[in-house]
């Protein structure tokens, strides 16, 4: 409470700052700066706290830019980053965004991986209790703007890699997903039917995927396995 003036307060949280200056009737978020109203379309002034996993430029569009975050789901640019809108609408898992992909072949059409499960493989993500959140991959077709479940049959497991192999034809898009507890998993038709690539990860009861990526030239693909915690005890 300012000690000249008791009409202005702040109050804060884990990850947001808002002030009243007429004694809480109302009260204003000092986190971003409202451009648009409606969309909301927002733009930075430096205090945003969150965790993002990534960030990424379409490929058919260079003013199209994503923001993948842990917590808040994930945000879109139309105006190369000047300005952000939150875009995680049809996503039943937008808690997080760890990984997406642009569709070589279909402009504005892109997948993700998607969990309800934030901060793997940091120590509040890794345990036992992260096994019971959900995740999977979706697709949008309209660059973002909103998205579907790529496929319903796939485990519904915190998904945190997923990559396309770069030697994929349009009518044979060769997929591979990464899930926590999960191991990989790999469709050969755009995400149609999965089929489990696991054999030789991790060790007994630990598929704990939390990366994926392929060399483009080789076309090795690499998986990054965390550990799992069961209260302060780490395997």
């Amino acid at each position: 409470i300012d000690p000249t003036n008791p009409d202005t307060a702040f109050f804060t949280t884990q990850a947001e700052l808002v002030r009243t200056t007429d004694g809480g009737k109302t009260w204003q978020q000092l986190c971003d700066i409202v451009v648009d109203e409606k969309g909301p379309r927002l733009k930075s002034n430096g205090l945003e706290v969150t965790v993002a996993s990534n960030y990424a430029i379409s490929p058919h569009n260079p003013k199209d830019h994503y923001i993948l975050y842990q917590d808040i789901g994930f945000a879109r640019s139309h105006d190369a980053g000047a300005t952000w809108t939150s875009a995680v609408k049809g996503c039943p898992w937008s808690n997080s965004f760890y990984a997406i992909q642009f569709d070589p072949f279909v402009k504005d059409r892109m997948y993700a991986a998607c969990s309800r499960k934030h901060m793997i493989p940091d120590w509040i993500g890794i345990g036992t209790e992260s096994r019971e959140m959900a995740g999977g991959i979706c697709v949008s077709n309209d660059g973002g703007s909103t998205w579907d479940i790529l496929n319903k049959k796939l485990p519904l497991l915190p998904a945190t890699g997923l990559v396309i192999d770069p030697k994929s034809t349009k009518d044979a898009l060769t997929m591979y997903v990464g899930l926590y507890d999960g191991g990989v998993q790999k469709s050969t038709d755009g995400g149609k039917t999965w089929t489990d690539k696991s054999k030789g990860l991790g060790n007994a009861g630990n598929m704990h995927v939390c990366r994926l990526y392929q060399n483009p030239k080789s076309g090795n693909l690499y998986c990054l396995i965390t550990g799992s915690r069961t209260g302060r005890d780490f395997k």
